[in-house]
């Protein structure tokens, strides 16, 4: 019949997808309040669940020989000693290239836009219609410098406020490496006995998903860092240290994060001329040729199995709706989604077949 095409199926969700974007903009004064509440509960768990992936294959070593909450315990230590060391050293000289970009900021707009307007000078303007896009190109430099000055300035008033919710994180994380192994029987009695296996099997796999995808983004993004700020060093980029950090922040977006990392990268490369933006292209390539062909197969391999398209539109979605912590819950949520709804088609098929 007609409507068993897939035409029709396609048509449908469509329209429920706009029935539903329309829905949400009736009632977005009542949702608005309630995605902040939930991007603010949201984030030390999300930090907490991240640094639990991270620690669990340690904590379970260590649980081996001593106590699970002594282990626990030894390991906040030595993150405290190592935060401690961190800040004193690395922090300290980071904070102070980052004040020192935030002074000289306002200089290198000038500067860049007094580039851009030195290239312009070279191109014959006369004509009434080319003057007008001049002008527009203009404007939209000076927009988008600020714009991107607005957001490093974010980031930092958005690590200001990741300390007061860094006070919660530590009593999330505890718990859930201390009843880590009370995780499977607790949702397993929520299944059905006659489906236990299968359950059982899908919450393994999910977990198994998510611990690569954090495990696997840590050591790339990390990877991703530590080029970028060689690659800074050897070309004489300033405030290398600070740019390469904002790459490895970003590098944790699918796709468009090394895009986003690079931006601030060329901007500071303005003022010093057209070579200098050419050396920071040319590092961004080798980086990202090296990270997609040598250090992201070797890591993560194909474990998730996302189509590319599929991964900016789930990015775009969360993001519009729980902002930054959307866009980095994304990629695995979906993962995790994805390998429910296969186990759920899964077990339809099997009971189909038992049935008939």
């Amino acid at each position: 019949m007609w409507y068993q095409k897939a035409w029709f199926k396609y048509l449908v969700g469509a329209v429920l997808l706009l029935l539903a974007i329309k829905l949400y903009g009736e009632v977005q004064f009542f949702i608005e309040p309630l995605l902040t509440f939930l991007t603010t509960m949201l984030t030390p768990i999300l930090l907490a669940g991240i640094l639990y992936y991270i620690l669990r294959p340690v904590v379970r070593w260590l649980s081996q020989y001593i106590w699970r909450s002594l282990s626990i315990l030894i390991i906040f230590v030595v993150i405290v000693g190592a935060m401690a060391f961190a800040i004193t050293g690395v922090g300290g000289f980071l904070t102070a290239q980052f004040q020192d970009l935030v002074n000289q900021w306002p200089i290198i707009l000038a500067a860049g836009e007094e580039q851009f307007n030195n290239l312009l000078a070279m191109v014959d303007f006369n004509s009434a219609p080319v003057t007008e896009i001049r002008d527009n190109v203009l404007n939209f430099l000076q927009n988008s410098l600020g714009t991107i000055g607005n957001n490093v300035f974010s980031i930092a008033g958005a690590v200001t406020s990741a300390i007061t919710v860094a006070v919660v994180i530590p009593f999330i994380l505890f718990y859930l490496l201390k009843d880590d192994h009370k995780v499977y029987p607790s949702l397993l009695k929520w299944s059905p006995r006659k489906y236990e296996n299968q359950v059982g099997d899908a919450l393994r796999e999910m977990d198994g998903t998510v611990q690569a995808y954090v495990l696997g983004q840590m050591l790339v993004a990390t990877v991703i860092g530590v080029l970028m700020f060689c690659g800074y060093l050897l070309i004489g980029l300033p405030f290398a240290a600070v740019l390469a950090l904002f790459a490895l922040v970003t590098s944790f977006i699918p796709f468009l994060g090394p895009f986003l990392g690079i931006l601030p990268a060329i901007v500071i490369a303005i003022p010093d001329g057209t070579f200098m933006i050419v050396k920071v292209l040319i590092v961004f390539v080798i980086v990202q040729q090296s990270e997609g062909n040598l250090v992201s197969p070797k890591i993560l391999g194909d474990r998730l199995n996302i189509h590319p398209v599929t991964v900016i539109l789930i990015i775009l979605a969360m993001g519009s709706v729980f902002g930054f912590i959307g866009i980095l819950l994304a990629v695995p949520l979906y993962a995790v989604i994805k390998v429910a709804v296969n186990a759920i088609i899964s077990g339809i098929r099997e009971a189909r077949n038992e049935n008939g």
